[in-house]
């Protein structure tokens, strides 16, 4: 499997970023992919964890797809520039300007991440 993560390389205040994973069936044969807990999508600044589909099983992608070789699946969400905590809340506080970084791990596969800058 190979992931990657798409979305824009800035966002403004106030606006949101539309966010896709695309998993891609890079193995000798077809397979079945399930998004399950084995995929986790995380933003970050630094070390600062700042919003994760962790905290909340209604923010994950689910469902199982057959991939033929070559073919790839994809998820969307939306990220509004707020910080979640556990128990699928989000801290209504604005973030910092500066740079985040979108991270999509599924058990298995390389990471993929996307740099975002965000602005005041």
């Amino acid at each position: 499997m190979t992931l990657s993560v798409t979305g824009p390389g800035q966002v403004k205040a106030g606006a949101t970023a539309a966010l896709t994973v695309t998993v891609t069936n890079s193995g000798t044969a077809a397979c079945t992919f399930t998004f399950d807990t084995r995929f986790t999508m995380k933003i970050v600044s630094g070390t600062d964890e700042v919003w994760s589909t962790a905290d909340c099983a209604q923010w994950a992608p689910t469902g199982t797809q057959s991939l033929a070789l070559g073919a790839a699946a994809t998820w969307q969400t939306t990220w509004d520039r707020h910080r979640s905590q556990a128990t699928c809340k989000v801290v209504p506080t604005t973030l910092k300007a500066g740079t985040y970084v979108v991270e999509a791990m599924y058990t298995g596969a390389a990471p993929a991440q996307l740099v975002m800058l965000l602005t005041a």
